[in-house]
């Protein structure tokens, strides 16, 4: 190896090594600066502050601010920052219109070690405009059935450039509670806010009222756009006639109605087995009627029950169905034919007690079954309206062809026209009834005993509750027992009356008796004064009250 190539590596060797050895010198501050206010509306003063850190390991001295803004100037000659320490420099200055949105850059100078050091800072003061809010209101449908939740969303912008403070937003026919307060809104990011409503019975309207605090402190309000809630009545109602059996079965008339505010298409009505009552859909209007026919032939019992359904104008399902209606296997008239009378055996006796012989002639071709008579009375309802009353009297199971009497006592209190009720059924449980009447004369001598004894026999031979004759006669009894109540108490009140006028009379009698013989005794003693004679002695059975005092003369004679 040569000396000029040896030369080389000692000298490329000397400047690496140097590389190695220097380094900058990092800033040893970390500097930062603020206004306040941040935004102006026009010139005015801010107050500029700039916080100085010094995170380095040697002290910074005499410390320096500068601005390339005329009439900026901070007081920090001379001040010195130890490692760590922070100190926060601020100015108030008069800013132009002119330097509003402009960057105000600022220039911190030390001393470090004797070297002098550098960093810079800078801030803006915006141009403040008008509070300038803006708000939407969305619903995910304007169209509900009660009952069902629509989605309000509320979305409320701040376009200015300063935050907004919103005091509340209110929608009273949504919400009785308002639905957002004292919240901030910052510049360009909008509040949103998302309300479920339940539908009521009727349509609402929503109409958001915000109130916000301007920039001169003073309250706003902002009103935003009117949304109405339509209240969606989807409703068919369905009258149903139901005819008279046939051979060829039981006709019903169905007459269809749109009662609600919608329009309902594709409707279908179907019985309880899924047998289509008519072939086509069809759509009714609001107001709309159709009527449709329908037979039904059933070879047993069937409780019938008409379902519609259809689609309304918002898109939702509609579904309603009728009450239910009985059809039985169609029984020929012809094959039945019933006779039913009563007549009195035995006419009303003493204890209010008559005996009727009942006939049932089935003069048809078959058995009819579940035989019932009864009394029929007029009574009142649990609202008072009229209405009959039964009391079963006598049953049977089965009734056949040809001629059936029972016998039975019955009780009715007194003489009165009787009305007595015969239902049965056919073989296919189809209801008939029929009625019957007579008359309760009377005969004999109302007995009570008898009367209590003859009821009793025949509460034992009915098996049933007394009906309401006894309850009629029960009736009477507490009447007349109530009225010779209160002819006793009156009585007892008129008897107390003169009782207490007589010992009245009596006590003033005595009083009157012992006022004169008071007096008779003054006068005898007046008597023996002036004569010097004794007192006559009053005699033991003299009624003082019949006695009459006489006055001796002064001169002293008897008269």
């Amino acid at each position: 190896m040569n000396n000029r190539f040896k030369i080389f590596l000692w000298s490329l060797g000397a400047f690496l090594l140097c590389l190695c050895l220097w380094a900058p010198a990092a800033l040893a501050a970390q500097v930062s600066a603020s206004a306040s206010p941040a935004y102006l509306a026009s010139s005015g003063q801010v107050t500029i502050s700039l916080a100085v850190t010094n995170d380095g390991d040697a002290t910074m001295e005499n410390i320096q601010i500068s601005s390339a803004y005329s009439g900026v100037t901070f007081d920090s000659q001379g001040t010195s920052l130890a490692p760590g320490e922070s100190r926060t420099f601020s100015t108030t200055v008069q800013l132009s219109e002119a330097a509003l949105g402009q960057t105000l850059s600022f220039d911190v100078l030390w001393t470090e070690n004797g070297e002098s050091r550098s960093d810079s800072a800078s801030v803006v003061v915006e141009r403040q405009s008008a509070v300038s809010l803006s708000g939407t209101v969305s619903v995910d449908r304007t169209q509900a059935s009660q009952g069902e939740v629509v989605t309000l969303t509320y979305t409320i912008n701040n376009e200015g450039s300063t935050p907004v403070t919103l005091v509340s937003l209110q929608d009273s026919e949504i919400s009785s509670r308002n639905l957002a307060e004292n919240t901030t809104i910052q510049p360009g990011t909008p509040l949103v806010i998302t309300y479920e409503y339940t539908m009521g019975s009727s349509t609402v309207t929503s109409a958001p009222v915000v109130t916000y605090i301007d920039e001169l402190g003073e309250s706003q309000t902002l009103s935003l756009r009117e949304t109405s809630l339509g209240m969606v009545m989807n409703r068919l109602s369905m009258e149903v006639t139901q005819g008279e059996g046939t051979v060829n079965g039981v006709p019903f008339t169905i007459n269809i109605t749109n009662n609600g505010n919608q329009r309902i298409s594709d409707i279908q009505v179907t019985d309880e087995l899924g047998n289509r009552v008519n072939d086509a859909t069809f759509a009714l209007a609001v107001g709309e009627s159709r009527q449709l026919t329908y037979t039904v032939l059933t070879d047993s019992e069937r409780y019938v029950v008409f379902y519609a359904s259809g689609r309304s104008a918002s898109g939702e399902d509609y579904e309603n169905n009728t009450r239910s209606y009985v059809v039985r296997k169609y029984i020929d008239p012809d094959l039945l034919g019933i006779d039913f009378s009563a007549a009195v055996l035995e006419p009303l006796n003493s204890a209010g007690s008559i005996t009727v012989r009942f006939t049932i002639n089935n003069t048809g071709s078959l058995d009819m079954t579940d035989l019932v008579i009864s009394e029929v009375t007029e009574g009142v309802d649990e609202e008072g309206n009229a209405t009959e009353v039964l009391t079963e009297i006598a049953r049977a199971d089965q009734v056949g062809p040809g001629e059936h009497t029972i016998e039975q006592v019955i009780y009715v209190g007194e003489p009165r026209e009787l009305t007595f009720a015969l239902s049965m059924n056919d073989p296919a449980g189809n209801p008939y009834t029929y009625t019957a009447h007579i008359t309760a004369d009377s005969i004999g001598v109302y007995n009570a005993q008898n009367a209590d004894e003859a009821q009793q026999d025949v509460i034992e031979a009915l098996g049933v509750q007394i009906g309401t004759g006894i309850s009629r006669a029960l009736s009477i009894a507490l009447i007349v027992l109530a009225v010779l109540s209160v002819l006793a108490l009156i009585a007892l009140v008129i008897l107390g009356q003169l009782e207490r006028k007589q010992k009245r009379e009596a006590a003033r009698r005595r009083a009157r008796r012992e006022k004169q013989r008071r007096e008779m005794l003054r006068q005898q003693e007046l008597e023996t004064t002036m004569t010097g004679r004794p007192p006559r002695a009053l005699g033991g059975g003299e009624d003082l009250g019949q006695t009459q005092i006489r006055r001796r003369p002064r001169g002293g004679g008897d008269e």
